[in-house]
């Protein structure tokens, strides 16, 4: 049976990053199960499920500590747990001011949802999503998605 892990990558972004990720793993036994990953600032930011063989796990993190500047943490993936509620996707946009992602996961808290992925999107450089002369040049806009036991 395949051993599924969890890997979270960060480092400096550079060409051949990813696929220098998917040598390693191939090499080792694995099969690369899905992943989510982005530049941000220009430091490569991914987390990957993968699965291998067991008798490879140690191999295999060997091999993926020698990529040069990256930061590797592999956590094995506990068995699936069904979801508890709605599945909803809601989008959010608005003035952008500090704090708001904390007031915004705050309130889902309060009301019991669980954000199973976030996506705040920069608006430098970009215009709003919709023309707004009372959004100004400072927007906010999220994604989140998979809200999870949701009342």
């Amino acid at each position: 049976m395949l051993r599924s892990l969890i890997l979270t990558l960060v480092g400096s972004d550079r060409p051949g990053l990813v696929e220098s990720l998917a040598q390693v793993v191939d090499r080792n036994g694995g099969s690369w199960q899905e992943s989510k990953m982005a530049r941000l600032s220009g430091q490569f930011a991914g987390i990957l499920r993968i699965e291998c063989p067991p008798d490879s796990v140690d191999a295999l993190e060997a091999e993926l500590n020698q990529i040069s500047d990256l930061h590797l943490t592999v956590i094995p993936e506990e068995a699936a747990r069904a979801s508890a509620g709605k599945v909803i996707s809601l989008e959010i946009v608005g003035h952008d001011q500090p704090g708001i992602v904390k007031r915004i996961a705050s309130t889902l808290s309060a009301h019991g949802a669980n954000v199973e992925e976030l996506a705040r999107i920069s608006p430098h450089g970009r215009a709003p999503p919709f023309p707004d002369p009372r959004l100004g040049p400072y927007f906010f806009r999220s994604q989140l998605l998979g809200l999870d036991r949701c009342p």
